[in-house]
């Protein structure tokens, strides 16, 4: 989802605002509801395609199982956002990739999803909370800014190569949190993306755009183009009901 309104878009001339939804079909969900999203207008659906399941053989590739669920979602006129945050048995123990090995596997894993699929098609979000404890292991937690802009550095570099035309999305954090989002810049993180995700949860909206604005302005302190993209890849916020007399 774009984050511009009607007047955001007036002040910076930003793309129209944008709804996709959150999908699990990689984990199973029936492929009957791509043509419900599509009624819906939804223009993306989030979900993921299995590391583990499309190579067992390092660098040998096999979408047929992600083929199921992404070919008709594509079909529909749907561009599956593709969120990363597999591990894979093959690099670093089934950890979160940490190694130049391991990283150099997620970056070849994501170029050939774009060669599979084709940049046109698609967009793939680098990292899903990794701001929390719940997404990673091994390692990488030491430093979990410095080792994601470490991997998304290196799929950067492979898609200059290989996929000139394939854009990457980072890094879908839980809240707009600033302190680790400067030190990912800091890093070379941000210039290696071209966009910025978060999941701004919150018991209410109110604060968003302020909290936005920060972002944005971090993001230009470290080199980052004032039309860049962000994108609120999840989000919720409890919304109070009134309640009704008789």
């Amino acid at each position: 989802m774009m984050i511009a309104g009607a007047q955001g878009r007036a002040e910076e001339n930003l793309p129209e605002f944008r709804l996709g939804v959150q999908a699990h079909f990689e984990q199973g969900w029936s492929t009957q509801l791509i043509e419900r999203a599509a009624e819906l207008g939804a223009v993306s659906v989030r979900d993921e395609i299995s590391w583990r399941e499309s190579e067992t053989t390092k660098g040998i590739y096999d979408f047929s199982i992600a083929d199921q669920y992404m070919q008709p979602l594509i079909e529909a006129g749907i561009k599956p956002f593709i969120v990363f945050t597999g591990r894979n048995p093959l690099y670093d123990e089934g950890q979160t990739p940490y190694s130049d090995e391991g990283i150099a596997g997620v970056a070849n894993f994501i170029s050939a999803i774009y060669s599979h699929y084709g940049a046109e098609n698609i967009a793939i979000e680098i990292g899903n909370e990794v701001n929390s404890d719940d997404f990673v292991t091994g390692p990488f937690a030491e430093d979990k800014p410095g080792n994601l802009a470490a991997v998304v550095r290196a799929v950067d570099e492979k898609l200059a190569r290989d996929n000139p035309g394939a854009e990457i999305v980072c890094a879908g954090l839980n809240t707009i949190a600033m302190e680790f989002y400067r030190d990912f810049f800091r890093a070379g993180g941000l210039l290696a993306c071209d966009g910025i995700s978060f999941h701004p949860y919150r018991d209410y909206p109110y604060t968003l755009r302020v909290e936005i604005d920060r972002l944005k302005q971090l993001m230009q302190l470290f080199g980052g183009k004032s039309r860049f993209m962000r994108r609120n890849s999840v989000s919720g916020w409890k919304i109070r009901k009134r309640r009704r007399t008789t």
